[in-house]
C-alpha cells in the first residue's frame, strides 16, 4: 500500500508537469498546422507570396528556442543512467526542468535492475545562462518505476527467477555547475539527492535480501544546448 506522502506528491508532480506541457505542445501543433496549410490540406486566406513555408515554420518554432536541452550520463546506487532534460525559462535566473531518465544495473551472477522515470524540477541559477561558470541548485518531485530480476545465486530450493516490479514517487534536491563551452553549448555537472517516499527498490548486490537506502545520491555529467 502506498504511503500518504506518495499519494500527496504524485498528484502534485502531475500538476507541476502539466503547467509547462500545454505551452510546448501548442507550439508543436501550430507548426504542424502551418505545414498542413502549405500542402493545401486545410483552408486559409491567401498570404503574401513572399512569405515562404520556411518563414512560417521559423515563426512557429521560435518560442521553442527559449528552451534548454541537456543530454547527460551519470551513476547512482543502481548503476549507470542516461537522461534527457528540457528546460523552460521562467525568468533570467529561474528554469522549470523536466527530465526523463533510464538506468540499468546488470550482474552476470545475480540478474539485472532496470529503472526509469521522470522528474520536474524548479532550478535557480546564480547568474545568467550565458555566463562562463554558473552555479545552480533546486528541488523537484518525480516518479520512478523499476523492474528487477534475480536469476542466479538464489536460496537453496528456489529454482525460478525472482522478479519484482514497482513504482514510487520521489522528491529531490540538487546542486551543480554549468560551464560555457560556446555561446550555444554548456557542460553541466550535477549532484542530486533523491528520496523515495515509499519503499525503495530491492538491492541487487544483496540478492534482494535488503532494500536500497531510502535516500540516494546521484552524479551526472551532461552537455546542454541553448538556442
Amino acid at each position: 500500500m502506498k504511503s500518504r506522502k506518495s499519494r500527496i506528491y504524485t498528484p502534485a508532480f502531475a500538476i507541476f508537469f502539466v503547467w509547462v506541457a500545454p505551452s510546448f505542445f501548442s507550439q508543436a501543433a501550430f507548426a504542424a498546422k502551418i505545414i498542413a496549410v502549405e500542402k493545401a490540406r486545410v483552408e486559409e486566406p491567401a498570404a503574401d507570396s513572399g512569405y515562404t513555408l520556411m518563414d512560417r515554420v521559423e515563426e512557429a518554432v521560435e518560442p521553442l528556442r527559449a528552451l534548454e536541452y541537456t543530454a547527460a550520463m551519470g551513476f547512482g546506487s543502481s548503476g549507470f543512467q542516461g537522461a534527457l532534460t528540457i528546460g523552460y525559462l521562467l525568468g533570467p535566473y529561474v528554469v522549470l526542468d523536466t527530465t526523463g531518465f533510464y538506468s540499468r544495473e546488470s550482474d552476470e551472477t545475480r540478474g539485472f535492475n532496470l529503472r526509469s522515470g521522470i522528474n520536474t524540477d524548479l532550478t535557480l541559477r546564480l547568474g545568467r545562462r550565458t555566463g562562463i561558470m554558473v552555479p545552480f541548485g533546486g528541488t523537484g518531485v518525480g516518479f520512478e518505476r523499476w523492474d528487477q530480476n534475480l536469476t542466479e545465486g538464489l536460496t537453496d530450493g528456489v529454482n525460478a527467477p525472482i522478479s519484482k516490479r514497482d513504482d514510487n514517487a520521489t522528491v529531490s534536491q540538487f546542486v551543480g555547475l554549468a560551464f560555457r563551452l560556446t555561446p550555444n553549448t554548456q557542460l553541466k555537472l550535477t549532484s542530486r539527492w533523491v528520496t523515495w517516499l515509499d519503499n525503495p527498490p530491492l538491492d541487487l548486490a544483496s540478492r534482494f535480501e535488503s532494500k536500497l537506502s531510502r535516500r540516494e545520491r546521484r552524479m551526472d555529467l551532461g552537455v546542454g544546448v541553448i538556442f
